[in-house]
């Protein structure tokens, strides 16, 4: 089981559903929030203002661009969105392919020992991290130690289990500083690698297909 950890990049366009996008944008102005032009002209004014002899380091310059991109990225998800209420169109369903989304539906589906992916986030650091994979009665079947880790959002792939094919629940929990163990929420994640065309258009996780209204989250 491998367990990797997203990207924290300390701003709510990059972690937010396509939704959120939206309503985030539109209130830009309200809240204080800098949407891509104002970003931009932010950007190319600090460049004309800089000091010559103290410029703007390289490498900050580059996060900044990256950080640009990525939210032009989930904007357009956004508006393919949008589209898709309309019109049914390949184009909208090709703009989350490559993108992790997260899913409404946390039932783990296993399969030939494999369970997917589960997202979460974790509040604190821990030196003990746990997945306990739970029959339909609330029985333990299998548990799985993420080991050690930082506080921060993680995705944990439940590959080679020993439970047999079948629909679970899964707890998450960590140890925490006063020594006991604090159950977290999890989403079932994945990324998406292709689309079916059709009336229901559903989008590719594996071999796992999940329609749009499936979807809570979509993620860089």
């Amino acid at each position: 089981m491998a367990v990797d950890g997203l990207n924290n990049l300390d701003d709510s366009y990059f972690t937010s559903g396509p939704s959120q996008i939206k309503s985030q944008e539109t209130s830009a102005s309200s809240n204080s929030v800098v949407g891509k032009d104002e970003f931009l002209q932010l950007l190319i004014a600090q460049l004309q203002n800089q000091d010559p002899l103290n410029p703007v380091d390289n490498q900050d310059f580059s996060v900044n661009l990256a950080q640009f991109s990525q939210l032009e990225q989930l904007i357009s998800i956004n508006g393919a969105m949008e589209k898709f209420q309309g019109s049914n169109t390949s184009e909208s369903l090709a703009s989350y392919l490559g993108h992790q989304v997260l899913l409404n539906d946390n039932t783990i589906n296993v399969s030939n020992h494999n369970g997917g992916d589960i997202t979460f986030k974790l509040p604190q650091n821990s030196s003990d991290v746990q997945v306990a994979l739970l029959d339909s009665s609330n029985n333990v079947v299998e548990t799985l130690s993420l080991g050690s880790l930082d506080s921060g959002d993680y995705t944990a792939a439940l590959s080679d289990l020993n439970a047999i094919s079948g629909n679970y629940t899964a707890q998450v929990s960590y140890l925490n500083n006063m020594g006991t163990y604090t159950s977290i929420d999890y989403s079932r994640s994945g990324t998406v690698s292709g689309f079916i065309p059709g009336s229901d258009t559903p989008l590719l996780i594996g071999d796992m297909q999940v329609a749009l209204s499936d979807i809570k989250e979509v993620r860089l």
